[in-house]
Formats: structure tokens, C-alpha cells, sequence
């Protein structure tokens, strides 16, 4: 006679089956990978803009001697030369930020915390760079407005051919 508990006493046959609780899929986001394209390819073209902010103004001569010689003064090429060193440094910044744009981007796509302070310190340096950009754009065409507008001087110009 077999006793009730023997079989409790008997190890199995066949091992019981491991359980593996799988860990459910962690789907990357979409737009680390979309806004570091965006600054890779916006990074590169500000590079490339910078860069050649900083060759092009040791280059006007060169530049001016392709324009037929009675066009060289509407050309403005020579009034530019008197700006050689504000457009160096203009390309120097320029190149500068567009480098951490690429970079930001870069990192971004690896998913780096690094990447937000320094596309936060990108726009910072880009929206500086566009407001000096605007005030420098806007000088003389509010100087002409301001100028033109003086009773003065318009009672000076309305005495001119």
C-alpha cells in the first residue's frame, strides 16, 4: 500500500518551467530624433554662413575687380571694406552659436541631458545675436526717418531742385 503522501515525497519528472517576466517595451519618442535633425542641418548651414562671414570680407577687392569698373560704386563693395573687421566679428559669433546648435542637435538625437542647457544657452545667444542683428538694421533707416521729419531740415530740402 502507497501511502497518501508519498508522492509529496517523489521529486518531479520534468523541472517546473522558468516564468520570465518580460519588460515591456520602451518606445523611443519621436522628437529628440526630429529636432536634432533640425539643429544638425540649420547647426551646418549656420556654420557655413559664419565661416564664410569671416573669408568673404578679404575677398571685396577681388570681388570688385569682377564688376565692370562703372558699377563698382553701386555695387557697394567698396563702402564695405570700411566694415571688414564688424563683419569678421559677426561671422565669429555666428559660426560660435551655429557650433552649439549642431552640437545641441547631436546630443539630442543620443538623448543626453547636456543637450537642453546647451540649446537653452543657443537661443539664448541667437535671440542676442537677432536683436543686435535688428538694432543695427534699423539704425539708419530710423536715423533717415528722424532726420527727414526735423522741420528743419525739411524746410531745407524744400528749397532743392
Amino acid at each position: 500500500m502507497i501511502p497518501e503522501d508519498a508522492n509529496a515525497q517523489v521529486p518531479p519528472l520534468q523541472p517546473e518551467p522558468a516564468v520570465y517576466v518580460a519588460k515591456p517595451i520602451q518606445k523611443k519618442p519621436w522628437w529628440p530624433n526630429a529636432l536634432g535633425i533640425v539643429g544638425i542641418v540649420f547647426g551646418v548651414g549656420g556654420i557655413l554662413t559664419g565661416v564664410w562671414g569671416i573669408i568673404a570680407p578679404f575677398f571685396m577687392d577681388w570681388f570688385a575687380d569682377l564688376i565692370p569698373e562703372d558699377q563698382v560704386e553701386a555695387s557697394g563693395l567698396e563702402a564695405m571694406t570700411e566694415y571688414t573687421g564688424t563683419l569678421v566679428v559677426t561671422g565669429i559669433f555666428t559660426t560660435l552659436v551655429a557650433v552649439m546648435l549642431l552640437v545641441g542637435g547631436i546630443q539630442l538625437m543620443k538623448m543626453k541631458k547636456s543637450a537642453i542647457n546647451l540649446l537653452f544657452a543657443w537661443a539664448i545667444a541667437k535671440m542676442i545675436l537677432v536683436v543686435v542683428g535688428i538694432l543695427w538694421g534699423w539704425a539708419l533707416p530710423v536715423f533717415y526717418i528722424v532726420w527727414f521729419s526735423v522741420k528743419k531740415n525739411k524746410e531745407e530740402i524744400a528749397q532743392w531742385e
